[in-house]
């Protein structure tokens, strides 16, 4: 078991870094907003965008989620005023420089090559090799960080 009692506090853990100050994680965190800005209204990834139906309650009609608008909610004169939200002293992570509750958020259908041909589709991507890695519980966000080198060490 995860002794942190926490997955929030866990990765900020794992993340924080005495060398990574405040301002550089702020910097980079406005530049990721900036660039998913730029992605979004310049039409660069409208073909991986698909309008998402959530429904609601007591027969209201469903709500049709067509874009991701945390970009257009930042504020960008009072990021750096953000309070730390895990360690009040000397933190460094805030609601502005952590990820969102979004983040990463994917769909991917997978179809076997007589699906494809049998329903006639168009494979977007094929997989040729995937990889996992495990970690004690409290170090689970460096997982990933294990899994790649050895995912390009079988791939070559």
């Amino acid at each position: 078991p995860c002794e942190c009692g926490c997955r929030r506090l866990s990765g900020h853990r794992v993340l924080y870094h005495p060398a990574d100050s405040r301002q550089q994680q702020d910097d980079y965190a406005i530049n990721s907003y900036k660039r998913s800005a730029l992605a979004y209204t310049s039409g660069n990834i409208a073909q991986e965008l698909t309008p998402v139906s959530v429904p609601q309650k007591k027969g209201k009609p469903d709500v049709i989620v067509k874009e991701d608008e945390e970009f257009k909610r930042v504020n960008f004169e009072k990021f750096t005023n953000l309070a730390t939200v895990f360690q009040k002293e000397g933190g460094t992570v805030t609601a502005g420089n952590a990820s969102t509750l979004n983040d990463g958020a994917a769909a991917c259908v997978l179809a076997t090559a007589d699906a494809v041909e049998r329903l006639g589709l168009k494979p977007l991507a094929r997989i040729v090799a995937f990889q996992d890695a495990a970690t004690e519980p409290i170090d689970f966000p460096l997982a990933p960080a294990f899994a790649v080198p050895k995912l390009l060490e079988k791939t070559g």
